[in-house]
């Protein structure tokens, strides 16, 4: 997870959705449920940027844009990236760098 501020800003609390700038879940057995239930959940949440690391397929998974809290929650946008290529790393829609697949991946 990629948040906003300092962790001292967070001395009895966990951050909220709107101080999260990115989740990442590693997905091996659990890629149904983390492109299912997470994915909703984390849209419903407006978590605006959530990646996949999806280790059976060697991709990460990049879903953004989400539709917040609707009837059913979904993200607008998804990108993969494969091995060999970069993933920009976005914050509050500027890319402040960028990760390669490999170094996620293993």
């Amino acid at each position: 997870m990629v948040v906003r501020g300092d962790r001292r800003d967070y001395p009895d609390r966990h951050p909220g959705p709107a101080e999260i700038g990115l989740v990442v879940e590693v997905s091996d057995t659990t890629l149904q449920r983390d492109r299912t239930i997470k994915q909703r959940l984390y849209a419903a949440a407006g978590i605006v940027c959530y990646w996949i690391a999806n280790l059976p397929e060697g991709w990460i998974e990049v879903y953004q844009a989400p539709t917040g809290p609707t009837e059913s929650p979904q993200y607008a946008r998804r990108n993969d990236y494969r091995r060999g290529t970069t993933v920009p790393l976005l914050l509050d829609g500027a890319q402040i760098g960028e990760v390669a697949v490999e170094d996620v991946l293993g």
